[in-house]
């Protein structure tokens, strides 16, 4: 152990210290220095802010000091966090986000420029964020990233690994009188229930009352008639529109509200011969006492270790949770007690990147490892670690494992079947082909230059061949077919390949362009309908270029035509708040030839201004009349149509008028 000050100073240290360690929590250093010959060089100024390095060689903060006199000597007790909890702790998101992310994207975001980086063992589903950011602390933004992907978290050196659930499955036994003492179980039924409702699938607007997705869920508990039905707190989530989302909340809710855990104080047996049974964070072990019916496997939840200067464990107390009491732990991250403004500029670490994260980890791990080599029964050579023999390497001639559970498990091996590996790390890695799959029907390939992704055994997306295939995912549809929708492309003319673009093309009924409203709807403001041959243009305004032509039938371009509505005629006939509309119509107006001057009304229905009319008489008796209108209003208009000469007596009693009207639509 050693101590380093404010101005990058190392020396060396002497005091016993507590590890605190908690299941996706806290995670905190107690050490008491005793004034000595070794602390001496640094006990009167140690201070807040300066960094312990402990005996697993994990760097920590110092958040808390207390000085005091016992006897003639000077005692300092110090409290601190690992340095990765304090810079997240002292970094901020300023920008607001408020959109779908995925587990790799949301964490990118997260550990940008933090000088950590994290590898996703697992897959984890995607989720909507409101009002990510907006000044809030990366850790507080990485404790939401871990309750809402429902993921754990380990810290190796810089790397962060998320899984789905850390620790070993382990043969461990903790039984008393063996090598626990002190098991105390306690059960909490203050927030009990057996039955949980959830609404779901519903807008802002609507609240939770316009729900379109109701479910409940009803524990079996429930039937034993000392517990019956005892109500939680419904779940509101309009974002949730899935019924299988909903209803696994919903049990989550009602299965874990038993609280129940269990503590033991485990005796460190290893100079006694047992060399196992050294427990991490979300080990899952056997936990038996006969006095209290106890005998069952548990998870550590967390862990208490107290260890001489010399490092040597001395104390070990350990808390137990069933795994499915356990998720009451998720995410249970507390930011720092003090804010510490900064006191004096530090020297810049250049970030590293995931490769660097981990060749220095490995690094650390294998010049540090004191290890002790030994011939088992069955032949090869094994390396034990002497701090922690369950991490051991075997050679022998089927290949070479690697375990850290005592040789109970190989996660990484080499044989001559293949290599095994939970995480490989590397600058470039080299194959013919690379396929990720779950085991759940979601996989990616990557072979021979192409990109295939996977979901329930469908194809999603293919890069293959300069092009990117998107997939029908079949939602909604009552006969998929899960064929391509769409491609994305590198394209040229036909008839000119000196022409090279860009294309986009659907295999489908429409293409469209809009505004993200939630998961699974957006306001569209641009589609094309193949079905219809139809193109729609859903905005308030669209400008186009100073001169633009449309094509017609016959094959010849011709200037598009604007209307323009003056200010005089807006004040006269209204403004106009829509697209005017070009209308033109063959009015049979009945005429007595024996009048010269005579009237009519013109009804138009559905018009909200009417701004200009044009009358023209048509016809054989054309040449005898002259019209106009007047009296316009959004109703309709009057026309006037009267004789050239008083004189003329045309035979005909009926003459066509065309009407040529400028308006607009009502909405």
């Amino acid at each position: 152990m050693y101590v380093i000050d404010l101005e990058g100073n190392e020396y060396p240290a002497q005091a016993t210290s507590t590890k605190e360690l908690e299941l996706n929590g806290n995670q905190s250093l107690s050490a008491t220095f005793i004034s000595n010959k070794v602390n001496d060089l640094f006990i009167d100024n140690i201070d807040r802010m300066w960094e312990i390095i402990d005996h697993d060689g994990v760097t920590h903060k110092i958040i808390y000091a207390k000085k005091q006199g016992k006897g003639n000597r000077l005692t300092v007790e110090v409290k601190a966090i690992p340095l990765f909890f304090d810079k997240f702790d002292t970094m901020r998101i300023y920008t607001e986000y408020n959109e779908h992310m995925t587990a790799r994207e949301f964490f990118s975001l997260v550990f940008a420029n933090t000088g950590f980086d994290f590898i996703l063992v697992d897959s984890f589903e995607a989720v909507e964020w409101e009002g990510l950011g907006g000044g809030e602390t990366r850790l507080s933004a990485f404790k939401k990233g871990l309750e809402r992907y429902k993921c754990e978290f380990r810290i190796v050196g810089n790397t962060v690994y998320l899984e789905s659930q850390i620790g070993r499955d382990t043969g461990f036994m903790y039984r008393h009188r063996l090598n626990a003492s002190n098991i105390v179980q306690e059960n909490d039924a203050s927030e009990f229930y057996t039955y949980a409702k959830g609404y779901g699938d519903y807008s802002d607007e609507d609240g939770w009352q316009g729900a379109n997705l109701i479910r409940e869920y009803t524990s079996p508990l429930a039937q034993i008639p000392g517990i019956g039905i005892r109500e939680a707190p419904p779940i509101m989530d309009g974002r949730i529109t899935q019924a299988e989302t909903m209803d696994e909340q919903l049990k989550t809710l009602v299965d874990e509200s038993l609280k129940i855990s269990v503590s033991a104080d485990i005796h460190d047996l290893r100079r006694q011969g047992y060399a196992l049974a050294q427990p991490e964070l979300g080990d899952r072990v056997f936990l038996i006492d006969e006095r209290i019916g106890l005998d069952t496997e548990v998870r550590v939840v967390q862990i208490s270790i107290t260890k001489d200067w010399q490092g040597n464990v001395i104390d070990l107390k350990l808390t137990f949770g069933t795994p499915s009491i356990t998720k009451r732990y998720q995410s249970n991250i507390q930011t720092a007690v003090e804010r510490v403004n900064e006191i004096m500029e530090g020297r810049t670490k250049i970030p590293f990147s995931v490769l660097d994260n981990a060749v220095i980890q490995a690094t650390k791990e294998l010049q540090g490892v004191m290890s002790e080599l030994k011939v088992p029964p069955n032949g090869g050579l094994m390396a034990v670690d002497k701090n922690d023999p369950n991490k051991i390497v075997v050679f022998n001639a089927a290949g070479i494992g690697i375990s850290d559970d005592g040789g109970q498990t190989f996660r990484t091996a080499m044989t001559g079947s293949g290599i095994v590996a939970d995480v490989i790390t590397a600058g470039t890695l080299r194959g013919i082909t690379i396929i990720s799959d779950d085991g759940q029907g979601n996989s990616v390939t990557i072979e021979s230059g192409s990109l295939v992704s996977k979901i329930n055994n469908r194809d999603m997306v293919k890069i293959y061949d300069y092009e990117i295939y998107f997939y029908d995912p079949g939602n909604a549809s009552p006969s998929p077919d899960y064929g391509v929708t769409a491609t994305l492309s590198s394209s040229w003319k036909i008839d000119n390949p000196i022409k090279r673009g860009f294309g986009i093309v659907g295999y489908k009924d429409y293409f469209y362009i809009g505004l993200m409203q939630n998961e699974v709807t957006a306001n569209t403001f641009f589609e094309i309908d193949f079905s219809e041959s139809r193109t729609f243009l859903n905005t308030d305004e669209a400008w186009l270029p100073s001169q633009s032509y449309l094509k017609y039938k016959n094959g010849y371009y011709y200037n598009a035509l604007g209307i323009g509505i003056d200010s005089d005629v807006i004040n006269r006939r209204g403004s106009l708040n829509g697209n005017a509309l070009l209308f033109v119509d063959i009015w049979d107006f009945n005429v007595d030839p024996n009048v010269r001057y005579q009237s009519g009304r013109y009804n138009m229905s559905g018009a909200e201004n009417i701004f200009a009319v044009f009358v023209q008489p048509m016809g054989g008796s054309s040449v005898f009349y002259n019209a106009r209108a007047y009296n316009i209003s959004s109703t309709g208009f009057d026309v006037y149509v009267a004789k050239n000469d008083a004189s003329d007596t045309p035979s005909a009693t009926q003459i066509q008028l065309q009407l040529i009207i400028i308006y607009e639509p009502k909405a």
